[in-house]
């Protein structure tokens, strides 16, 4: 089987809602083997 990886970025204030969409991708028949998040360095610390 396939192993399906999802990369996403967020920047500014959409980190505030990127949960929603994690949220969803687990959601899915077909299931990720591995989500990645890519957020900038700088905003790290406002999370």
């Amino acid at each position: 089987m396939n192993q399906v990886i999802i990369s996403l970025t967020s920047y500014g204030e959409r980190i505030n809602s990127v949960h929603h969409v994690v949220e969803s991708l687990k959601n899915q028949l077909c299931s990720a083997y591995k989500v990645i998040l890519l957020v900038e360095k700088k905003k790290l610390s406002r999370i």
